[in-house]
């Protein structure tokens, strides 16, 4: 018991130190997570670094189209032109969103892998998820854009570091702790349950062995006694 005691406090260390902006080394974390927590640690930065590299093998042609698009439609927005003028801007931003879906729609039939780079799954339908305004277009994975659908959460945009996901691994384990403790420590009771069934088995079986030879031999003897005396 003392040992589950101390596994969960390592990890609540670990955690009151994550969350305290100190940094926790690899092995510490390794120590603390089962095998499979730890793989999965691994996995979901090795998954996060991808994604990144995806950032840089979008559409160019795009993102030309939508950095004009969206300053026609900062200038409609912007309050500073009549009526007139502002439709004219929207008129334009629209233009331009426009002509960029047609071509990462282009790019990406050459190419799916361009799909990749962007934020949201990219449906050209017309009842798609795209749209030509602002917030229906889509964005690099990298991109610093507010509408960048990418490591949401609510409102407030979440930065992803290995530290962000030491503490989620963390604190999945804690959650977990109770299902962890029953299946790790049961299994290990259990296989040391068995081993030392099957050593005494085994003891049993060498100690029989030794036993009805050493009687062998002795009836042996003693038969060759009688032989000679009966001579």
């Amino acid at each position: 018991m003392n040992k589950i005691i101390r596994q969960k406090q390592r990890l609540e260390s670990l955690k009151s130190r994550l969350e305290n902006d100190q940094d926790v080394a690899v092995r510490d974390l390794r120590n603390a997570l089962t095998e499979s927590e730890f793989s999965e640690y691994e996995n979901m930065w090795e998954m996060h670094q991808d994604s990144q590299s995806f950032g840089n093998h979008g559409s160019s042609g795009y993102d030309d189209f939508l950095k004009q698009g969206l300053l026609h439609y900062n200038k409609a927005e912007c309050g500073r032109f009549n009526k007139e003028d502002s439709k004219r801007f929207h008129n334009k931003a629209e233009t331009c969103f426009e002509k960029a879906l047609e071509q990462l729609k282009a790019d990406v039939q050459l190419n799916p892998g361009v799909a990749a780079a962007y934020d949201r799954p990219l449906d050209f339908s017309a009842s798609g998820n795209l749209s030509l305004s602002p917030v229906g277009m889509p964005r690099r994975i990298d991109s610093k854009s507010l509408d960048n659908l990418i490591d949401v959460h609510g409102d407030e945009r979440v930065k992803v570091t290995k530290r962000s996901l030491k503490i989620q691994i963390v604190k999945q384990s804690l959650a977990d702790f109770g299902n962890r403790k029953e299946n790790v420590e049961g299994r290990k009771d259990k296989e040391g349950r068995k081993d030392k069934e099957g050593r005494k088995d085994v003891e049993g079986k060498v100690e029989g062995v030794g036993g009805l030879d050493t009687q062998g031999e002795k009836l042996a003897d003693l038969l060759r006694k009688l032989k000679l005396t009966q001579r």
